[in-house]
């Protein structure tokens, strides 16, 4: 999908909010130099 529609960055996780991302409960996708970059969830 992202070849067809570019992203900035996505976020993967349960009802996210600005508490779940600055808590570490959601998963980041941002663009890489090969493609998707995947950043997981530390909480």
């Amino acid at each position: 999908m992202h070849t067809d529609v570019p992203l900035q960055r996505a976020l993967i996780g349960f009802e996210l909010d600005d508490q779940s991302i600055a808590g570490g409960w959601a998963a980041v996708l941002t663009p890489g130099p090969h493609g998707l970059t995947y950043r997981p969830a530390t909480a």
